[in-house]
């Protein structure tokens, strides 16, 4: 699971605002353009978080809500990066933001995540 959502996570982080990421962030959205997005999603996002959900043991019921969380994490996440309206979650690193969403659509069982590291250096922002 750590690995699909940090390979997410560095995508979207390094490629900063797209149709797709935007799309998703929109609230609300033209039924046809919906549709496709979910259909985008389905295939290149929730199917393998989905995968990496099954080998952590998540059960087939449980798994579609939890990638979907999972995925609705993320985008908050870069979004709130990227704009900066989220100022704390600037200072983790990606896999110290993996732990958290791993933790947070996994339960709270085992190690609390990292505590940010104060002395990286910040992420550069992409002014569009």
């Amino acid at each position: 699971l750590e690995g699909c959502l940090s390979f997410l996570l560095a995508r979207w982080n390094q490629r900063g605002s797209s149709p797709v990421t935007s799309a998703l962030a929109a609230p609300d959205l033209a039924p046809d353009v919906a549709e496709q997005l979910r259909r985008i999603l389905q295939t290149r996002v929730l199917r393998p978080v989905a995968a990496a959900l099954a080998a952590e043991g998540i059960g087939a019921d449980e798994r579609r809500a939890d990638a979907e969380l999972a995925v609705a994490l993320i985008v908050g996440i870069t979004v709130g990066r990227a704009n900066g309206t989220l100022p704390a979650l600037i200072e983790f690193d990606i896999d110290q933001l993996v732990a958290r969403v791993r933790r947070a659509v996994l339960g709270g069982g085992g190690r609390p995540p990292p505590e940010p590291n104060r002395h990286a250096r910040p992420r550069e922002r992409h002014d569009r």
